[in-house]
């Protein structure tokens, strides 16, 4: 009989642990909740969106020899500073978990992915830059952003959208409302 007690109590210690460990998870996440929607708001917000105009307006997708970002022109550094340092924050909350990688594809879309490609020879040159210093941590400089880029693009936004359901059939192409009388 006391081997059935120690057995039972054993089962209860291992089911209580697994609800425990649940029950953390998930306050980590609700603690996290409104700083995830404050980042939300912030990537909508002007300021934010202009910056990822801008990047995409000022900077060449290949260029032949990049500057570091800190070596920018300073409007476009501060442009450039804005974008990848939100996306690097946000690829901390995706990299713990505290903002799933679906939910942030979902959200991001293939805009994050579209400013790694624009962004990663300036980045790319920064850290070596940093590393040529002799800067510790210069080879992981925005290490997240790129982390969030590869994690998006390997979940591919535009099919997760193509998945969803819609209350109507898309409207039609612009060469289809051409021939319309």
């Amino acid at each position: 009989m006391t081997i059935a007690a120690f057995v039972v109590s054993l089962v209860s210690l291992g089911v209580a642990l697994a609800f425990a460990i649940a029950q953390l998870r998930q306050s980590r996440i609700a603690n996290a909740f409104p700083s995830v929607i404050g980042l939300f708001g912030e990537y909508r917000s002007g300021h934010v969106s202009n910056a990822r105009t801008q990047v995409f307006r000022t900077l060449w997708k290949d260029p032949a020899r990049p500057a570091p970002v800190s070596e920018l022109p300073e409007t476009v550094k501060q442009h450039c500073y804005t974008v990848c340092h939100y996306l690097d924050n946000f690829g901390v909350l995706v990299d713990e978990k505290l903002v799933d990688e679906a939910v942030a594809a979902k959200f991001l879309g293939s805009t994050a992915v579209s400013l790694w490609e624009r962004l990663r020879p300036y980045i790319e040159a920064e850290r070596f830059k940093r590393v040529a210093a002799a800067e510790r941590g210069g080879a992981d400089y925005l290490r997240y952003f790129e982390f969030l880029a590869k994690r998006l693009n390997d979940l591919n936004p535009e099919k997760l959208r193509e998945d969803l359901e819609r209350w109507a059939e898309p409207a039609p192409s612009a060469d289809a409302s051409a021939s319309i009388p």
